[in-house]
């Protein structure tokens, strides 16, 4: 039994480090975040907008993987990050075309 508690709180103690650091680290790095953001094809507009929101919604889900409530939500939320990384990664080209033969 006490492996299967260990499963369940194993995923939930990584993400909590993982959305934990890069929250504080986007806010105590906070200038060289914005100047990062900057250089992302985006609206000037929205660069200090999500400069802030970014790293807020990742404390955010840090703090709701802490409640047993909530953490369904810390996953849901952390997979749409997921899935929104990987079509930005996309859409800005970082992977490389395949052609069909």
């Amino acid at each position: 039994m006490t492996e299967t508690i260990q499963m369940k709180i194993l995923p939930s103690f990584i993400l909590l480090i993982h959305w934990t650091y890069t929250g504080l680290d986007k806010l105590i790095r906070f200038q060289e975040s914005c100047r990062e953001l900057k250089n992302q094809p985006m609206p000037n507009v929205l660069e200090e907008i999500l400069a802030y929101a970014v790293s807020v919604v990742e404390l955010l889900l840090a703090l709701l993987l802490l409640i047993s409530a909530s953490r369904w939500w810390a996953y849901m939320g952390s997979l749409l990050t997921v899935f929104i990384t990987y079509v930005r990664l996309i859409w800005v080209g970082a992977f490389p075309k395949r052609h069909a033969y």
